[in-house]
Order: structure tokens, then C-alpha cells, then sequence
């Protein structure tokens, strides 16, 4: 997450959703996940949904006049599912769900469709992993 204070006072959220989560393995959860239709469920936490939906809670209860902005999961090269939008079982159904949350509450920027990533340029923005 980053934030920046406009001239007017009032500050900007960036929200980064994490492609960590997909790779991961980390449950994607349902959109209303740790939200007011679950009467903020905290075994939701646990999920990616919970997760973000926890962020976007606690900054407007900490700033109500916060403006956050979300960016979904861009590619991932590391399995065909984190890239291939049609995979199934793939990343697509983490940004699916991320961008439902968005929806409900603020704008978001999918990055996973629009970021321009590909096999044929990932190197020019993917760095491998250095083996230690």
C-alpha cells in the first residue's frame, strides 16, 4: 500500500493487490468475504477477499475522506494459470474477485488484463529469482 497527501488535504491509498496470493496458494474467498453482508466474518482474514476488504475497511474507518485506489494482480510467469487468463483454476479467478470487491467500493485499475504483460516481454518487468 502506498498513499500520497493531496494539496486539499486529503490523502490517496493505492492498494496493490498481491500476485504473491495466487502464487502462493492462498485461498481466494467470496467478495463478500470479512465484509458487511457477512457481519464481518473474521475467519474470512485468512482469504485474499478477507484481506483487502479489511484494508479498504480500516482506512476509511481511520480517514473517511480517504480516496483509495486499487490495482489488481498483474501477470505472473511461474505456472501457465498465473499468465493465461483462460487457465483454469488460474490467477484470472483471483482478479475476477478482486475487481468485484472494487465494485462495491472503489475504482480500480486491472492490471492482470490491461498491464501489457506477456511471455514475449516479461523479461523487460520480471526478474527471476535469485538462488541463495
Amino acid at each position: 500500500m502506498s498513499k500520497g497527501i493531496l494539496a486539499t488535504g486529503i490523502i490517496r491509498y493505492i492498494l496493490w493487490a498481491s500476485t504473491n496470493d495466487y502464487t502462493n496458494k492462498r485461498e481466494v474467498g467470496s467478495y463478500i468475504g470479512y465484509s458487511e453482508f457477512d457481519g464481518f466474518d473474521e475467519n474470512k482474514l485468512v482469504t485474499q477477499a478477507g484481506g483487502i476488504n479489511y484494508c479498504i475497511k480500516k482506512i476509511y474507518e481511520l480517514n473517511p475522506k480517504a480516496q483509495i485506489y486499487f490495482f489488481t494482480s498483474s501477470k505472473a510467469f511461474n505456472d501457465r494459470g498465473a499468465y493465461d487468463p483462460f487457465a483454469e483454476n488460474g490467477m484470472q479467478a483471483n482478479v475476477a474477485m478482486q475487481k468485484r470487491i472494487c465494485e462495491l467500493h472503489i475504482p480500480y485499475l486491472d492490471q492482470f488484463t490491461l498491464g501489457g504483460y506477456s511471455v514475449y516481454n516479461k523479461d523487460l518487468y520480471y526478474t527471476p529469482t535469485p538462488s541463495i
